[in-house]
C-alpha cells in the first residue's frame, strides 16, 4: 500500500519481491468460481489488488485473466449485500469499468495501482483518505484512463488532512510512472510543472520536496518525460535553484541537503546519460548547463559538503560497453 511508503524515500518498485501473477489469478478466479473465499475477504487479502494492478500488464493473457477475475468477483459481490464497504468497492469497480473501452484493454499503470490501493481503502473507515475517496467515486461514474485519478482534488486538497492527501498523491504519481503511457499522461496534465512549481512554495514541507524530488529522479527514466523535463520545464535552471534553496543552517538542516543533493546528482546523471539530450543541452542550453555545474562546485566548496569522489561517482554516467 502507498500508505507503507517509506516517509523520507517511495517503494521502489523494482526490489518488491518477485511473484507470479498468472499462478494468483488463476487461483483467484477458482476461489471465487467455488465459492472458497468472500468478496470483502478476497479484497482485504489483497487479491483485488493483483487483479486491477495486473490490467496494466504488457502481457495480454494476464490481462485477460485480471478481467475474468474481475468479472466472477464483481458477480460474487452483488450476492454480498450486508456491508456498507460493499457498495464502495461496486463503485470503484463500475466506475473503472465505465472508463474501458476495449476488450482485455491495457490500462495505463497510474489508473490500475490507483485501483490496488482504492480496493484496501475502502475497507478501512478509519483511513485518512476513506471520505475523500468515498466522496469522489459516489460523484463520478467513470475514470478518465487518461489521467491521473483525483488528482487534483488530492493534491490541492483542503481537507482536515489535505497534507496526508498532498503525499498519498504524490506517491501514487511516483509509484505509477511505469511505461510510455504513464508519461504520456504525465507530460497531458502538466504534472511535472505542477510539481516544480509547488516545490518552492510555502505549503512544500520537506517530505512533499523529496517525494517531489523522487518523481524528478524517475522520471529521467523515461526518455520521453527527460526530453519535456528539459526542454519544455527548465529542468536544469530548476535543480540549480534547488541547490541554492536549501539552507544548512543546523545538523538536521545539512543532512536533508546532502540526500537532497544526492537525488539531484542523480537525476543529472539521468539527463546527460541520452546522447540526443546531451547534444540538445549543448547547443540550447549551454548557458543552463553551466550555470548548474557553478552551483554544483560551489555545494563542493562548502565545508558540509559530501567529498568530490562522491560527487563524481554520483554525477558521471557509468561506462558503455
Amino acid at each position: 500500500m502507498l500508505v507503507n511508503f517509506t516517509q523520507t524515500r517511495p517503494l521502489d518498485v523494482e526490489n518488491l519481491e518477485r511473484y507470479d501473477p498468472v499462478f494468483i489469478l488463476r487461483f483467484s478466479l477458482y476461489s471465487l468460481t467455488v465459492g472458497y473465499i468472500e468478496p470483502m475477504e478476497f479484497a482485504g487479502l489483497g487479491l483485488l489488488a493483483i487483479a486491477f494492478v495486473s490490467m496494466s500488464s504488457p502481457d495480454e493473457g494476464i490481462r485477460k485473466l485480471a478481467y475474468s477475475t474481475l468479472g466472477k468477483f464483481k458477480d460474487t459481490l452483488e450476492q454480498c449485500k450486508k456491508r456498507k464497504e460493499v457498495t464502495r468497492i461496486r463503485l470503484l469497480l463500475s466506475s473503472l469499468q465505465n472508463g474501458i473501452e476495449e476488450p482485455w484493454q491495457r490500462i495505463p499503470s497510474v489508473v490500475s495501482i490507483f485501483a490496488a490501493e482504492a480496493s484496501f481503502i475502502l475497507l478501512d473507515p478509519s483511513h485518512d483518505q476513506y471520505s475523500t475517496l468515498s466522496r469522489l467515486l459516489m460523484n463520478s461514474s467513470k475514470l478518465n484512463l487518461k489521467n491521473v485519478p483525483v488528482f487534483s482534488d488530492f493534491f490541492w486538497s483542503t481537507s482536515v488532512n489535505y497534507r496526508a492527501d498532498r503525499l498519498w498523491i504524490l506517491r501514487l504519481v511516483y509509484a505509477g510512472l511505469n511505461s510510455s503511457d504513464d508519461a504520456q499522461i504525465y507530460i497531458r496534465n502538466s504534472i511535472p510543472e505542477t510539481f516544480m512549481s509547488f516545490y518552492f512554495s510555502p505549503l512544500s514541507d520537506t517530505e512533499s520536496k523529496d517525494l517531489i524530488l523522487q518523481v524528478v529522479k524517475r522520471s529521467v527514466k523515461s526518455y520521453k518525460l527527460t526530453r519535456h523535463l528539459v526542454e519544455s520545464c527548465g529542468l536544469l535552471l530548476w535543480l540549480s535553484s534547488v541547490l541554492t534553496a536549501n539552507t544548512r543552517n543546523s545538523r538536521e538542516e545539512t543532512n536533508i541537503f546532502i540526500m537532497q543533493l544526492t537525488v539531484v546528482l542523480e537525476v543529472v546523471n539521468g539527463v546527460i546519460s541520452s546522447r540526443n539530450i546531451t547534444e540538445w543541452l549543448q547547443k540550447e542550453a549551454l548557458e543552463q548547463l553551466m550555470e548548474l555545474a557553478s552551483h554544483l562546485l560551489d555545494t563542493y566548496l562548502t565545508p558540509t559538503s559530501p567529498t568530490p569522489t562522491f560527487i563524481l561517482q554520483q554525477c558521471l554516467p557509468m561506462p558503455r560497453k
